[in-house]
């Protein structure tokens, strides 16, 4: 618009008339760049942490990948992986499981690419003190627990996410219209939902903190949707 903006008395000029126009023409007829496949990239999140194993979510980008968590102890010696392929019709979302880890112990995990035949290509995310977590407490020993539930949070809640982590929260539940969807096409509201994710401060505390979530009427449909008909109720 400032570009636009003629100076007074100005308004007739027929000069400043045709480089706008010729402005408007370039700025049409540009050709925008093409937004990368890795450029959809969200997470990692960290998800369901018990005494001996955890969960995590990763999706590297509208892209079908080999990829592999690796977990690491505060020595940095590995202690599990596992290497998964994503899959378009999950939205590219990968999956992983890992296992033999020890109760109440902090760890630092990471992602590799991985070729078909299973060398290392790339190291997409993780491998820093940002991306951690911590097990349970075994079964029978007291201890404290945070934990935050959230709902009815969308891209201008941004600041509930600092003050989380200013709390040192343990767990994050979003308890659903997390976020505001609103829309009952799949492509809508899995693009939603990824945008959601990658606000930064909700970004650093679910790579970090063990997150779960429902499902609320805005997330799937309508306000005071049944998530049958799309219809209020």
């Amino acid at each position: 618009a400032a570009l636009l903006a003629c100076p007074q008395g100005a308004v007739h000029d027929a000069r400043m008339k045709r480089q706008t126009v010729r402005l408007l023409t370039a700025l049409l007829t540009a050709t925008l760049p093409t937004l990368s496949p890795l450029a959809q990239s969200v997470g990692p999140l960290v998800g369901q942490v018990g005494t001996g194993d955890a969960r995590f979510l990763y999706r590297p980008g509208e892209v079908v990948s080999v990829l592999r968590v690796t977990v690491a102890n505060a020595t940095q010696q590995i202690v599990a992986s596992e290497t998964v392929t994503n899959d378009p019709a999950g939205d590219y979302v990968a999956h992983f499981h890992v296992t033999g880890l020890a109760p109440d112990t902090r760890y630092t995990y990471w992602f590799d690419e991985l070729t078909g035949g299973g060398a290392i290509t790339n190291r997409v995310a993780g491998g820093d003190d940002r991306h951690r977590f911590t097990t349970a407490l075994p079964a029978g020993r007291n201890g404290k627990l945070t934990a935050a539930f959230v709902s009815c949070a969308d891209a201008t809640s941004d600041p509930v996410w600092a003050r989380m982590a200013s709390n040192r929260i343990d767990r994050l539940f979003l308890l659903g219209d997390t976020p505001y969807i609103d829309s009952t096409s799949l492509t809508t509201v899995r693009q939603k939902h990824r945008d959601f994710l990658r606000i930064p401060g909700l970004a650093a505390l679910v790579r970090q903190v063990p997150t779960a979530g429902t499902w609320d009427d805005h997330d799937f449909g309508l306000n005071d949707g049944n998530g049958w008909n799309f219809e209020p109720f």
